[in-house]
């Protein structure tokens, strides 16, 4: 399990907003490139849909009940997300840092598979749809630590 810890850590910033700016056309200029990468692919892109980090995208269920889920779960384990935090509980970053907290913690093998296969097993595609999209090596390293991250996990469960 220490693997996976390992690959939660190296995976998890990458998926998140990389600067607390907010993004304007006039802000445009000044921030990085990985910035810019990060809002084509996961925010605003002109061409094509942006590749979705919330798990209420993927999957039918109504989006108000995932996150009432995910809330119970997290305050059932004493866990509150802190409020400088701006993405949802269904965020692929929350939900893989809760992840490993279970992992961690050494919960109980069978609550771990249940929150897998309820939640972080429709974050799958994003591997793939990240290398499709991205020119920016930071990114499709990540997805591909991501996409390791999965098959490790689905080979202990």
């Amino acid at each position: 399990m220490h693997n996976l810890i390992h690959l939660i850590n190296r995976v998890s910033s990458a998926f998140t907003y990389p600067s607390p700016k907010v993004l304007n056309p006039c802000q445009l200029s000044n921030i990085t490139n990985l910035e810019v990468e990060y809002t084509k692919l996961f925010v605003n892109s002109f061409y094509q849909t942006p590749i979705s980090l919330n798990l209420s995208f993927y999957t039918e269920r109504e989006p108000s009940k995932i996150l009432s889920e995910l809330s119970n779960i997290y305050q059932s384990l004493n866990l509150q997300i802190d409020s400088s935090v701006k993405e949802r509980a269904d965020h692929l970053t929350i939900l893989l840092e809760f992840f490993g907290i279970l992992i961690e913690d050494s919960t109980p093998k069978d609550f771990i598979a249940l929150f897998y296969n309820n939640y972080l097993r429709y974050f799958k595609k994003i591997p793939e749809l990240v290398k499709q999209r991205s020119k920016d090596s930071f990114y499709i390293e990540a997805a591909d630590i991501l996409d390791q991250f999965f098959k490790e996990v689905e080979e202990r469960l």
